[in-house]
């Protein structure tokens, strides 16, 4: 499996130069970890979500599975997040994505789900870390 090298190469980057955290928060759960050996990516930290958040055959407060997890980022964890997701503005509102950016400091971005993070995408998420990309 490969992936676009200046995707990768960014993201060791973030990781290895300590500029943020990296999560996997994804219905593959520890399998996520298959998926970066496979990309050569450092291993990630998956990031839990409780049985009930992970039922994925119902709603959770009226809301997408991984939003709890997110909410535990940035209020109980008191962190800015940097949330990358393809089905993010399928399952999410305008007023839910402007809730994390404008009260937490969040960047919240929806790659192409066929071609993933693009350069645009690494720029801005080099710019909310305040670092050249």
């Amino acid at each position: 499996m490969t992936g676009a090298v200046p995707v990768m190469d960014f993201i060791r980057r973030v990781h290895d130069e300590g500029l943020a955290e990296i999560r996997w928060h994804t219905t593959w759960q520890d399998s996520s970890l298959q998926v970066g050996e496979a990309f050569e990516l450092p291993p990630f930290k998956v990031h839990p979500a409780s049985d009930e958040e992970f039922d994925t055959s119902r709603r959770f407060r009226s809301q997408w599975w991984k939003y709890p997890g997110a909410l535990r980022v940035v209020e109980h964890e008191g962190r800015r997040l940097i949330w990358t997701d393809d089905d993010i503005t399928i399952e999410l509102t305008d007023r839910t994505i402007d809730y994390f950016v404008e009260n937490h400091g969040s960047l919240v971005l929806c790659p192409n789900s066929i071609t993933g993070l693009s350069p645009g995408d690494l720029d801005m998420i080099a710019e909310h870390l305040g670092v050249q990309r």
